[in-house]
């Protein structure tokens, strides 16, 4: 609140308003930067290696991640997680037969 008021004190209304809006636009662009980087991290870590169970929170769909996305990378994005859900299900009903295998012998 005091940044405010000292700005608005050295500043006029047209500079004021000049600085707020690249203010915003450095703001806006820094976020979206940042859910860009994070997505591309958190994609890199769920695909190290592809999970047995397949309701882990890795194979879930990250939306907020996909808005920064086109529409080619989110088609291979979601191949991709489609590709991985089929595996730990297969990985899912292989360690459950093996179980009831166990269990009936």
């Amino acid at each position: 609140m005091k940044i405010k008021a000292f700005l608005e004190r050295k500043l006029s209304q047209r500079q004021y308003a000049l600085f707020m809006s690249f203010f915003y636009t450095f703001v806006d662009r820094y976020l979206h930067a940042k859910w860009y980087i994070r997505g591309r991290l958190k994609l890199f870590w769920s695909r190290l290696w592809i999970r047995k169970n397949e309701f882990h929170s890795s194979l879930d769909m990250d939306v907020q991640f996909m808005f920064t996305m086109n529409e080619r990378q989110q088609e291979k994005y979601l191949d991709d997680l489609t590709r991985r859900r089929n595996v730990a299900h297969r990985r899912d009903m292989e360690l459950q037969e093996s179980l009831l295998s166990k269990t009936t012998s």
